[in-house]
């Protein structure tokens, strides 16, 4: 599925680029429109507990 049809249903997460082991496609995603959160990976897993509101960070 498209970002941005993820994020017409959602939130959209995506991982920094410069934290990712190959930054391709998070550099795509960003790319191909807004997101909701750009986060490094360590960050991710509460976001995604949290509900996506970023309370948890």
């Amino acid at each position: 599925m498209e970002l941005q049809a993820v994020r017409r249903h959602g939130v959209t997460r995506v991982q920094k680029p410069d934290t990712a082991r190959v930054a391709l496609m998070p550099a795509a995603a960003l790319t191909a429109g807004p997101v909701d959160f750009v986060l490094p990976l360590e960050q991710m897993p509460a976001v995604f507990r949290a509900g996506g509101d970023g309370g948890a960070i």
